[in-house]
Protein backbone atom coordinates (compact mmCIF):
# COMPACT_ATOMS: atom_id res chain seq x y z
CA UNK A 1 0.00 0.00 0.00
CA UNK A 2 1.25 3.69 -0.74
CA UNK A 3 1.19 5.95 2.61
CA UNK A 4 -0.37 9.48 1.69
CA UNK A 5 1.30 12.41 3.32
CA UNK A 6 -0.62 14.12 5.61
CA UNK A 7 1.21 17.59 4.30
CA UNK A 8 2.58 18.52 0.86
CA UNK A 9 6.35 19.31 1.41
CA UNK A 10 5.81 18.39 5.13
CA UNK A 11 8.15 15.55 6.89
CA UNK A 12 5.65 14.06 9.10
CA UNK A 13 3.25 11.81 8.10
CA UNK A 14 0.15 11.69 10.37
CA UNK A 15 -0.99 14.71 12.42
CA UNK A 16 -3.45 14.56 15.58
CA UNK A 17 -5.42 17.24 17.85
CA UNK A 18 -6.78 17.77 20.67
CA UNK A 19 -9.99 19.72 20.75
CA UNK A 20 -11.35 22.29 22.99
CA UNK A 21 -10.41 21.23 26.64
CA UNK A 22 -9.05 17.52 25.83
CA UNK A 23 -6.02 16.23 28.07
CA UNK A 24 -4.56 13.18 27.63
CA UNK A 25 -3.26 10.37 30.59
CA UNK A 26 0.23 9.14 31.03
CA UNK A 27 1.28 7.45 27.92
CA UNK A 28 3.49 6.78 25.20
CA UNK A 29 3.51 6.84 21.64
CA UNK A 30 4.34 3.50 20.73
CA UNK A 31 3.80 3.61 17.00
CA UNK A 32 6.30 6.70 16.75
CA UNK A 33 10.00 6.26 16.29
CA UNK A 34 11.87 6.07 19.32
CA UNK A 35 14.46 7.76 17.72
CA UNK A 36 11.90 10.84 16.01
CA UNK A 37 11.30 13.94 17.72
CA UNK A 38 7.55 14.44 17.79
CA UNK A 39 6.61 18.03 17.09
CA UNK A 40 3.61 19.47 19.79
CA UNK A 41 2.30 22.60 19.08
CA UNK A 42 0.12 24.29 21.16
CA UNK A 43 -3.23 26.72 19.81
CA UNK A 44 -5.88 28.40 21.89
CA UNK A 45 -7.34 30.67 24.46
CA UNK A 46 -6.72 29.38 27.87
CA UNK A 47 -4.79 30.43 31.33
CA UNK A 48 -1.48 28.70 30.95
CA UNK A 49 -0.39 29.42 34.39
CA UNK A 50 -3.87 27.13 35.45
CA UNK A 51 -3.92 24.44 33.06
CA UNK A 52 -2.71 23.10 29.26
CA UNK A 53 0.59 21.91 30.96
CA UNK A 54 3.28 19.30 29.33
CA UNK A 55 3.89 16.71 31.99
CA UNK A 56 7.20 14.64 31.55
CA UNK A 57 6.95 12.43 33.90
CA UNK A 58 10.10 10.27 33.26
CA UNK A 59 12.23 13.40 33.59
CA UNK A 60 10.23 14.70 35.88
CA UNK A 61 9.24 18.03 34.32
CA UNK A 62 5.97 19.61 33.95
CA UNK A 63 6.28 22.47 31.35
CA UNK A 64 3.74 25.96 31.06
CA UNK A 65 2.69 25.35 27.72
CA UNK A 66 1.02 28.90 26.29
CA UNK A 67 -0.55 29.03 23.01
CA UNK A 68 1.93 29.64 20.15
CA UNK A 69 4.40 27.51 21.51
CA UNK A 70 6.21 24.35 20.07
CA UNK A 71 7.95 21.25 21.67
CA UNK A 72 9.57 18.12 20.13
CA UNK A 73 9.82 15.54 22.46
CA UNK A 74 10.89 11.29 21.61
CA UNK A 75 6.85 10.65 22.44
CA UNK A 76 7.60 6.87 22.03
CA UNK A 77 10.31 6.92 24.71
CA UNK A 78 9.23 9.51 27.83
CA UNK A 79 6.35 8.94 29.07
CA UNK A 80 4.42 12.14 29.00
CA UNK A 81 0.50 13.51 29.40
CA UNK A 82 -1.12 16.72 29.73
CA UNK A 83 -3.50 18.56 31.86
CA UNK A 84 -6.96 19.96 31.40
CA UNK A 85 -7.80 23.51 30.89
CA UNK A 86 -10.81 25.32 32.46
CA UNK A 87 -14.49 24.16 31.21
CA UNK A 88 -14.79 27.50 29.84
CA UNK A 89 -11.87 27.77 27.97
CA UNK A 90 -10.25 25.77 24.70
Amino acid sequence: PQIECTFDDCCYLACHFNLHNACSFIHNDFWNLFFHMCSIHCIGLFDYTRGGHLIAWSLGLIFEFPAGSTMYLPSACIPHSNTPVAAHEH
